[in-house]
């Protein structure tokens, strides 16, 4: 597992900012390589004890040490601040929900639309469908323990899983597209570190 050296990563993001001046790299126009200030650690222990979790260790010096969200893969991380109780700021970040149950998934999940029954009609295949959608596919249930870190585009959405067998990891959820939910097999820090590495290495 990766681990985080705080100096080294602002100092990239810095470089960054100076080189990609025409914010060339995907999602930097939106990200523009800054950061949102630090967490305390009295704030991290109260974002802890508001959702009755423990957050991943890599996360946890990510918040404390180089930023609460920002600069990040796609159009960034998502800011955890505090608007009354604690939470993610961001398109989607509001699909966070239940942390202390654990992640149901351990490997790549989908499913297959219903298909159309011989007897009905269209209109009531396509309410069918929309239900089939709001209470299977897209039920709360399917990413609990998970926290939506990062959007990438189209509704497309990273997940960092904080309870379960994944715990630690970051999940695609491609569901928009069909795609259902994929493991990354990535850390948080692994996940992060590539996207710098790999966005400093397209500006070379």
């Amino acid at each position: 597992m990766a681990t985080f050296d705080p100096k080294t990563i602002l100092a990239e993001l810095e470089a960054l900012r100076v080189k990609d001046k025409e914010r060339r790299v995907f999602g930097a126009n939106d990200h523009d390589y800054a950061l949102a200030p630090k967490l305390s650690l009295r704030e991290v222990e109260a974002v802890e004890e508001q959702f009755g979790v423990e957050l991943p260790r890599d996360y946890r010096t990510f918040l404390l040490e180089i930023g609460a969200g920002g600069a990040g893969p796609a159009y960034g991380i998502f800011p955890l601040v505090k608007v009354g109780t604690w939470g993610w700021d961001g398109e989607g970040s509001n699909l966070t929900r239940e942390l202390k149950t654990p992640f149901p998934h351990t490997k790549a999940w989908n499913l297959s639309y219903p298909e159309m029954s011989e007897d009905e009609d269209e209109d009531a295949y396509w309410e069918r469908r929309e239900k089939w959608d709001d209470e299977v596919y897209w039920n709360p249930k399917q990413t609990t323990g998970a926290i939506c870190i990062c959007h990438e585009g189209c509704a497309i959405r990273d997940w960092l899983v904080v309870t379960g067998e994944e715990r630690g990891r970051i999940w695609l959820d491609d569901r928009a597209s069909d795609g259902g939910l994929i493991p990354r097999e990535m850390t948080f820090a692994d996940w992060y570190l590539k996207w710098l590495s790999v966005t400093t290495q397209s500006l070379l």
